[in-house]
């Protein structure tokens, strides 16, 4: 009879604690866990999954991260979709760290200039008010009508393209808007795509950034996970410099945190995010930003795409880039990583591999096309051959630890906005 009798799995004090009705308590101990613990927790049984994706929907719920900023976030959310635009800043970086708490700091928006006015009807929807700066205009079209003025000719095109300097992807401003005491945004305008100007920022952790449906980590493991941020400037830029700027305030909150700032060293940081990152684009990549996917906590979705031999496969409308450390001989002398079009650095790190400074250049890029398309075959079957799907270490879909990387991923970490 007693073989008939239902078997109940115990529960234990942990469980029990985090199970109880003090949601608020709950939220606090895991706010003091580390991602990976997080990780770790989220796998030792279906309950404690249940515990840690509820907590993660609170803590990293972009829609209540906007809501902070404007008053109808999905109406924001629709004029990003519609103009690709991108935010960044303090509160962003905050938001992945698990720090944020409310809109002291300005949150920095980037967008194309072709999108001017589509940004100052959305601004007047949102009840923001444009700060005139001493040497602008009364407007913001006003003051970027100045810009366009003062701009020569030939530097009106576009200055997204990979060749093209880290100044040409420097913005114009950044044009403040208010609402209130409280509310700051700071309005960054480019002549390129949004996201390539995230890639000129000082150093890696910087890089982070939210889209209309998806919220973007660059360098995750290095940034959330290790602590440290390279250095990958390329040019002494004005703007970075400025004292109430991203930058300045990121220096604060590192020594404050604890990240750690690395630039030009002989150490050698085997579990950086270096290699090629390809990306399709961002509008219809993802799932819909009204639908939860349940299993992203413990399953991970992090996106890869195996890079092919023909230059077809390296098309890409989205974010499509290299990244490469000092050993390259492409970095700046005070810099640890180069970020850079995929094909144009690809060339000068294989030449440096091969030594082939010696032959004439048409042998030299004969040779080195023929090794690069070679060594992206292996990549592939190699890839191929592996049956378990690659998780960066992206701080919300998945932690990879050292001894699991696999140098024939290549991927593009992102979590799903609620």
């Amino acid at each position: 009879m007693s073989n008939s009798l239902p078997r109940f799995q115990s529960i234990s004090p942990l469980e029990r604690m985090l199970l109880g009705p003090f949601v608020s308590s709950v939220t606090t101990l895991l706010d003091h866990m580390l991602t990976k613990e997080l990780h770790v927790l989220s796998k030792l049984n279906k309950r404690m999954r249940l515990i840690v994706q509820f907590y993660v929907q609170r803590k990293w719920s972009a829609v209540d991260f906007l809501h902070s900023f404007f008053h109808d976030p999905h109406h924001f959310l629709d004029f990003m979709k519609n103009h690709n635009v991108i935010l960044f800043g303090a509160p962003v970086f905050q938001f992945f760290d698990r720090t944020w708490n409310d809109a002291s700091h300005p949150l920095e928006l980037c967008l194309h200039v072709e999108s001017l006015q589509n940004l100052v009807d959305a601004m007047e929807y949102q009840h923001y008010e444009f700060r005139q700066e001493t040497t602008g205009g009364a407007s913001l079209e006003a003051t970027i009508q100045q810009e366009l003025q003062r701009t020569k000719v030939h530097k009106l095109k576009s200055s997204g393209e990979r060749n093209s300097s880290e100044l040409d992807r420097s913005p114009w401003g950044p044009y403040l808007f208010t609402q209130g005491d409280t509310k700051r945004l700071r309005i960054h305008i480019v002549r390129c795509d949004p996201y390539r100007h995230i890639f000129t920022f000082y150093s890696s952790a910087l890089m982070n950034f939210i889209c209309w449906n998806c919220a973007v980590s660059l360098f995750p493991r290095s940034t959330f996970i290790k602590r440290r941020t390279f250095v990958t400037r390329q040019e002494d830029l004005e703007w970075r410099s400025s004292p109430h700027g991203y930058h300045s305030w990121f220096e604060g909150y590192a020594k404050k945190h604890g990240i750690k700032t690395i630039g030009l060293t002989l150490w050698e940081y085997s579990e950086v995010e270096t290699g090629q990152r390809f990306e399709i684009s961002f509008a219809g990549s993802y799932p819909s930003r009204n639908r939860v996917n349940s299993e992203f906590i413990y399953r991970g979705s992090t996106l890869t795409i195996y890079p092919g031999p023909t230059d077809e496969t390296l098309t890409s409308n989205g974010p499509s880039f290299e990244v490469l450390d000092f050993k390259s001989g492409v970095t700046r002398t005070d810099s640890y990583l180069r970020i850079g079009e995929p094909k144009l650095w690809r060339f000068v790190y294989v030449s440096i591999l091969l030594s082939q400074a010696e032959q004439p250049p048409s042998q030299r890029v004969g040779r080195i096309a023929k090794v690069w398309h070679m060594n992206n075959q292996q990549e592939i079957r190699k890839a191929n051959s592996n049956s378990t799907r690659a998780n960066g270490g992206c701080i919300i879909t998945d932690v990879k630890t050292e001894d699991e990387d696999n140098r024939s991923n290549i991927y593009f970490e992102y979590i799903q906005l609620k």
